[in-house]
């Protein structure tokens, strides 16, 4: 990965931020995340579903790609299409049957999700992981270490959010 594609990750998660600040609704989280630095064992998933554009971005780094099942469909619009063409796409939270249909053991997102569409999932015994806000640079380094764990690989999840945090300073 070039020194570009580090810098412009690291602005859209920071742009990701500052959208996520200034809506300010907060949703509570539909489970709450996996912490890693609390030594909880965390469970790997192997089939995994995102529906927040900043796990579909963590995905592609540190998970396996035939690990993933699908990613947001807003991901395949952005500067980065091209990383997520011929890939299952999932439009919308309301897809219930889509989701369901990958048949993911997880489903990533974020709280800016309706609680209420994140709990009709969780009552089709889908496990959600709600990464919980975007409201920092904090938070996505926390992001990281959390689906590097997920995925398999917590020691890279790790390393991948000094790196990102050492960009930013």
């Amino acid at each position: 990965m070039t020194r570009a594609n580090w810098i412009n990750g690291g602005a859209i998660a920071l742009s990701l931020c500052a959208a996520v600040a200034m809506a300010g609704r907060r949703v509570p989280p539909a489970e709450a995340p996996p912490d890693p630095r609390a030594g909880a064992p965390i469970h790997e998933a192997w089939r995994i579903a995102s529906l927040s554009t900043v796990g579909d971005g963590l995905l592609l780094e540190l998970c396996s790609p035939e690990r993933i099942v699908a990613f947001t469909a807003r991901s395949a619009e952005g500067r980065d299409a091209r990383r997520f063409e011929g890939r299952p796409m999932i439009r919308a939270l309301d897809d219930i049957e889509a989701i369901v249909s990958l048949a993911p053991d997880l489903v990533i997102t974020h709280n800016v999700a309706d609680a209420r569409r994140v709990e009709r999932l969780r009552e089709t015994g889908l496990r959600i992981v709600d990464l919980g806000g975007l409201d920092s640079a904090r938070s996505f380094v926390e992001d990281a270490a959390i689906v590097g764990a997920l995925c398999g690989a917590p020691e890279a999840g790790v390393r991948y959010g000094r790196a990102f945090e050492r960009r930013m300073a």
